[in-house]
């Protein structure tokens, strides 16, 4: 429906301490619905101004694009960041997108329509 909902568990982040404790959660997903998973370096991607990224203009992009196949959101988070620092990053930048599809009524195929 469009609506974003942030999924957070406490910790740190992987490979910085070897004895660490996780938290984890769950969160049900429904045909339609996509999961964003990015590292700090698209967030906190600096323009020229030293203004950060940010989760709210990756939200946007997001929702301008979740009718796009996965592939075609990550490319336009990738273009809008690179845009906005004028391609000049200096951390790492890691995107994930996972998108569930609709299945078709009477088959286990994805609905293409």
């Amino acid at each position: 429906d469009g609506s974003v909902k942030e999924l957070s568990t406490p910790g740190i982040a992987l490979g910085v301490l070897e004895e660490i404790q996780l938290g984890q959660s769950e969160v049900e997903f429904h045909a339609g619905d996509l999961l964003v998973c990015y590292t700090d370096g698209v967030t906190e991607a600096f323009d020229d101004d030293n203004e950060q990224f940010g989760v709210a203009r990756l939200v946007e992009v997001v929702q301008r694009h979740r009718n796009d196949p996965a592939a075609t959101i990550i490319e336009a988070i990738n273009a809008a960041m690179y845009a906005f620092t004028n391609g000049v990053i200096y951390d790492d930048v890691t995107l994930l997108v996972i998108k569930r599809l609709e299945l078709s009524p009477l088959s286990d195929e994805p609905n293409t329509e």
